[in-house]
C-alpha cells in the first residue's frame, strides 16, 4: 500500500506543477499581450503626433510663403516708386530713403 501511495502522491505533485506551469504560461501570455498592446498604443500616439506636426508645419509654411509673397510685393513697389521717383528726384537730386528696415512694427 504504501508503493500507491508514493505513487499517488508523485502524481499529485505532478499534476499540480503542470497547474502551476500552465499558470506561469497564461500569466507571461497577458503579460505579453499587454506589453504589444501598449506598443500599439503608442505607436498610434507618435502617428498621431507626427500628423499633428506635419499639419502645423503646412500651416507654418503657408504663412511664411505669405509673408514672403508681402515682402515682395513692397519690395516690388518700392522699386517701382524709386523708379518713379528718380526722374522727379534727378531734378531735385533728392536720394530716395528707404525706411529703416530694422524697425520693430507693432
Amino acid at each position: 500500500m504504501s508503493v500507491a501511495l508514493v505513487n499517488g502522491f508523485l502524481v499529485l505533485m505532478a499534476a499540480f506543477v503542470a497547474v502551476l506551469a500552465l499558470a506561469g504560461v497564461l500569466a507571461q501570455s497577458r503579460r505579453l499581450d499587454r506589453i504589444e498592446r501598449r506598443r500599439a498604443y503608442e505607436t498610434e500616439c507618435l502617428v498621431k503626433s507626427l500628423q499633428a506636426l506635419e499639419q502645423q508645419n503646412l500651416m507654418l509654411s503657408d504663412r511664411i510663403n505669405g509673408v514672403v509673397d508681402a515682402g515682395q510685393r513692397i519690395a516690388n513697389e518700392l522699386d517701382r516708386a524709386a523708379r518713379r521717383g528718380s526722374g522727379e528726384q534727378a531734378a531735385e537730386e533728392q536720394p530716395f530713403v528707404l525706411p529703416n528696415p530694422h524697425r520693430i512694427l507693432h
